[in-house]
This record gives C-alpha cells, structure tokens and sequence, in this order.
C-alpha cells in the first residue's frame, strides 16, 4: 500500500477524490492502493523542561539549551496538569500504523518548510528505525507544479 501523507484532512480528502479513495476509516481514507492519511494543527511539540532534568521554571535555569532537542506529543492542560493531548496521541498513532504496512511513503504536504517539518517530526524517528532495521520501501516527495510560460 502506498500511504500519502498531507497536512490537513482537507488535503487528504481531496487527493483521496482525486485518486479514488473512497472507505473513509478513522483518520485516512483507503482505496485503489493507497492510504491518505493528515495531520492537524500541531501533532508533536518540544519536550517541556522536565525531560532535560529540570523540575521547575526558575531564572537559574535559564536558558535551557539542550544538546539535542526531545518530541513529544501534544500536551494539554487540564485542571492545572499537562496531559496527552488525546486527538493528537491518537492520529500519530495511526499514521504510524500506516507507515508500518507501507510499501511507498508520498509526503504530500506544503512544499514550504512548515509543511516539510510536519512530515519529518511525524515520522522521521520512524523511518529511520526502519532503514537501520532494513525494511525498503521509498520515501517521494509531491512537488508543485512548475509553471509554464506561454508561448
């Protein structure tokens, strides 16, 4: 199967149209061989000061600059804790699943770097524990078209 991923469910449903996608399942859309599948606003975000050590915000602290910067999913906060944000955990977790059955990745996203980024803190830990693991399958980037002049 090949696995599309877009930014937003707007675009996964249009390019799921378009290919003719139809069985619309929690979180893509399957058909003719493929699965398109979204992320939505922000799915992951920098690992709160916690998980470098640090218990509390103090000017002491600060600035934290750690060497190598931590993802986690989105985090919410309820009655004054951060929790999982659920939707999010929950979309991640089908496109890892996704990406596990995959054959072909196609990253549909905007071709800005905001649109690149959503795809690489999405999967990025994924497809490389797959390449070490040896799985082979290909990563293609959908680019826009160029325009062409007239004549």
């Amino acid at each position: 199967m090949k696995v599309v991923i877009a930014e937003k469910p707007s675009v996964a449903r249009d390019l799921a149209r378009v290919m003719g996608a139809k069985e619309v399942k929690d979180g893509y859309i399957a058909g003719n061989g493929y699965a398109f599948t979204y992320a939505f606003g922000h799915l992951v975000q920098l690992c709160t000061p916690q998980a470098y050590g640090y218990n509390s915000w103090t000017i002491s602290n600060l600035p934290i600059i750690p060497a190598n910067f931590k993802l986690e999913s989105k985090k919410v906060k309820r009655d004054g804790k951060q929790m999982d944000d659920t939707g999010a955990v929950k979309q991640l977790n089908t496109i890892k699943s996704l990406l596990e059955q995959a054959e072909e990745i196609i990253v549909a996203t905007d071709a800005g770097r905001k649109g690149s980024l959503s795809f690489v803190i999405s999967t990025t830990s994924w497809v490389q524990r797959c390449h070490l693991n040896g799985f082979g399958f290909q990563v293609r980037r959908i680019r826009p078209l160029k325009k062409v002049s007239q004549i």
